[in-house]
């Protein structure tokens, strides 16, 4: 049981090098890497949003959500299809605290310290489209009253992490009525035999995370799988925040992932050229390792200060869309960040770096895939508004 920081920072130094020796691999058979899921239950990092009194970490409750980004930076540093699985799972366990009961926190908590269950969330839908202000269509996927429960019907995609979860965390609309206010959240066992998960992920990049369909036909479940009432997240109006500053968390580990790659291939492989004993003794190699690495510096700043907002407490209106626009502006620069470092890494490590044994396109195919998972010229749209004083944020899912 990991109980201080000091705690974290030994279980990661335990982990880290395993993952890292496993990342090119794992990203070369696009296969869910279930030996890193399984050592990270090991030593307790799946279960840090779970309360202290329940056996977690506490993070986002007692402790900082900062700690979490910090974590998840780390991990997706040594291996990116992991970190987006841990994020996914996390934020889970997130959403289970904030809108579940305390029988069911506790309930599923138990599963994941005791029995190393792990979730997917999935709320995308084949074919949804969004506004312009990032808001999606309404939901079809569907949850009704049913004889023993709940009836779940729904056709769902990016399902990250879905090939090895234990639950699957799905968004439905209640009755099949759209519109936020009728939003609900249900569990759903991914063994269950009206519960199909399709290996349809084939992506260039986040090849190992299984974010593919999912597909949920005749599901009835009993009260207790059924998150919150109709509408609960709308009183959490951090939830667009958690989510968005946990993809920026994973797109700057990626990052510093392929600097970390890149300083060691200068150091190891780099022929330096004529008058240089070693590449790393070479200007050009050191102006750009510092212009990558101060990048990195900046698009971290940015992590931490949407963090440090979001454990700043319960925001009012006025503080939701201060938050919102930090987080954004993190966001789109942890997009740009990781995918440019990631890049520049070859002008770096020259041509022989573009062997297909060193793998070191994973970093950029990672960063560009991840990267798009929002528009980020909405995003950009909903800062500028804001700031021109046309419009603020409010709460958003997205």
């Amino acid at each position: 049981m990991l109980r201080t920081e000091d705690d974290l920072d030994a279980a990661l130094a335990q982990v880290l090098p395993v993952l890292r020796g496993r990342a090119a691999a794992i990203d070369q058979a696009g296969r869910y890497p279930r030996e890193n899921i399984e050592l990270l239950h090991a030593v307790g990092l799946m279960a840090l949003p779970i309360p202290i009194a329940l056996g977690g970490f506490g993070i986002g409750s007692t402790r900082p959500f900062g700690l979490q980004s910090r974590i998840q930076q780390a991990i997706a540093a040594a291996c990116s299809n992991t970190g987006q699985i841990f994020g996914a799972h996390s934020s889970a366990l997130t959403t289970l605290r904030l809108i579940g009961s305390a029988d069911q926190l506790r309930h599923f908590a138990r599963l994941v310290i005791e029995e190393r269950a792990s979730f997917c969330t999935v709320a995308s839908e084949p074919g949804e489209q969004f506004t312009a202000d990032g808001k999606r269509s309404p939901l079809r996927s569907t949850v009704h009253r049913a004889e023993g429960g709940w009836r779940v019907d729904a056709h769902k995609s990016f399902a990250t992490g879905s090939l090895g979860c234990r639950f699957a965390l799905v968004t439905c609309a209640a009755q099949g009525q759209p519109g936020p206010e009728n939003i609900v959240t249900v569990v759903v066992p991914a063994d269950h035999p009206a519960v199909t998960i399709h290996d349809s992920w084939d992506n260039m990049g986040q090849r190992a995370t299984t974010s593919g369909l999912l597909d949920v036909v005749g599901c009835v479940l009993p009260d207790g799988m059924v998150i919150g009432a109709p509408g609960a997240a709308r009183g959490v109006p951090v939830f667009a925040a958690i989510f968005q500053l946990g993809v920026a968390s994973n797109l700057m580990g990626i990052a510093q992932g392929a600097l970390d790659f890149a300083v060691a291939y200068l150091k190891e492989k780099r022929r330096p050229t004529l008058g240089f004993a070693r590449a790393i003794d070479e200007p050009d190699w050191q102006r750009h390792v510092g212009d990558i690495a101060t990048d990195i510096a900046a698009g971290q700043a940015l992590v931490r200060h949407g963090f440090d907002l979001l454990d700043a407490g319960p925001p009012d209106e006025a503080a939701v869309s201060q938050l919102l626009v930090a987080v954004y502006q993190a966001r789109i620069a942890a997009s740009r960040i990781s995918v440019d470092a990631s890049s520049r890494i070859f002008e770096l490590c020259g041509a022989r770096a573009t062997s297909r044994c060193e793998n070191a396109d994973r970093f950029w195919r990672n960063a560009r895939t991840l990267s798009l998972h929002d528009n980020a010229d909405k995003q950009r749209g909903i800062i500028g508004r804001h700031i021109l004083g046309v419009e603020s944020p409010r709460i958003a899912s997205r």
